[in-house]
């Protein structure tokens, strides 16, 4: 007779590639510890952890399709505008969630801010970062109902530390008024191995919801074209095949996977990124000089990059303010100082919630 089941469905949320990302470090240390993770999700999220992950199960779930405008005054009114088909997402990936559960005998759920990806036969797992969600004059009503969906969960694991070392602030270290919540520490694909030789001068790291992200993108080659030096742009654009081309100055790849990221970031003088939560916590990882450009009108990614420059760590500029100047700017910070990742937390999160 076999034993108890060690299957345990992994799930990133399709809001950009950052939830996929920091799924990935999650996947390895399920592997390690002796479980059999199963993946679930959509779009290009899906296709990156797949791509780490080829072994792996995989199963197709609704995708929430995101999309931002493009004039960011309007991005709060966008997103009201979607919650509708959101809500009905999420009960899709509710129903589909019970299925696989059943197909899989799964002993337990690790949903990284999926709401519906959960079942009340086996321990189901939050990951966020956000206690607290920064979203101007609806950052009450987004909180409160993203504390909803918490609630409906067996645990919630915050992705961060937990007081002055934290790298998210308020958004991680906000109160909350469920006893489930614990902080598993900063995940990330990259780890701290040794230092490279800096032989690149800029490496520009792009994802995010569309349009946002071709906006960003187009704005970066603009500015870009008359820089003189060594410059490597990954679009983050999840394809069935690796590819890269030279623009002038500028190589160009669609995307990478992540060992070959990491060595390109750490041979880079200067990374140029969102202010993503994901990319804050590769950059904690790795080290390095660093000039964040958050997307426009999103709260979380202003008040991660303004933290962030505030306490002396990185540069941070607006996207309409994005020029070579802001990257002079940029190399007069200290930059991220490398952190040696600690799997202990994890670990132990992993065999407490199902073991």
């Amino acid at each position: 007779m076999g034993g108890p089941s060690k299957t345990i469905i992994l799930s990133p949320l399709d809001w950009g590639l950052g939830h996929a990302s920091r799924c990935i470090p999650i996947a390895r240390e399920l592997i390690r510890t002796g479980f059999e993770p199963v993946l679930a999700g959509s779009g290009q999220s899906l296709e990156l952890i797949s791509k780490e992950f080829p072994e792996l199960r995989t199963y197709e779930l609704p995708a929430y399709n995101i999309r931002y405008p493009e004039k960011s005054a309007y991005l709060k009114e966008k997103l009201i505008l979607q919650i509708p088909r959101i809500l009905k997402t999420v009960k899709r990936e509710y129903q589909l969630t019970q299925e696989i559960v059943e197909k899989e005998k799964a002993a337990g759920i690790i949903s990284d801010n999926r709401f519906g990806v959960r079942s009340n036969r086996v321990e189901s797992v939050y990951l966020t970062h956000q206690l607290l969600v920064k979203a101007g004059w609806l950052t009450g009503m987004a909180t409160s109902g993203h504390r909803s969906f918490i609630s409906k969960f067996d645990r919630c694991w915050v992705c961060d530390y937990q007081g002055e070392e934290s790298l998210a602030g308020q958004l991680s270290n906000a109160s909350a008024e469920f006893s489930s919540v614990s902080w598993i520490g900063p995940l990330s694909r990259f780890n701290s191995s040794e230092s490279i030789e800096k032989d690149i001068d800029i490496a520009v790291v792009i994802s995010g919801p569309e349009p946002s992200r071709s906006l960003f993108e187009e704005s970066i080659r603009k500015e870009l074209r008359a820089f003189k030096g060594k410059i490597v742009l990954i679009r983050g654009l999840i394809e069935k095949e690796k590819s890269f081309n030279v623009d002038g100055n500028m190589t160009v790849h669609n995307f990478l996977l992540s060992e070959e990221l990491q060595t390109l970031m750490k041979r880079s003088k200067l990374i140029i990124s969102r202010s993503g939560y994901s990319s804050v916590m590769d950059l904690n990882a790795i080290g390095g000089k660093a000039l964040l450009v958050p997307t426009p009108g999103q709260g979380e990614q202003e008040y991660l990059a303004t933290r962030l420059q505030s306490k002396g760590v990185c540069a941070s500029v607006e996207q309409a303010s994005f020029t070579q100047e802001a990257i002079e700017n940029a190399m007069n910070y200290p930059g991220f100082q490398t952190k040696k990742a600690s799997k202990t937390e994890l670990s132990n999160s992993l065999i407490d919630a199902f073991l």
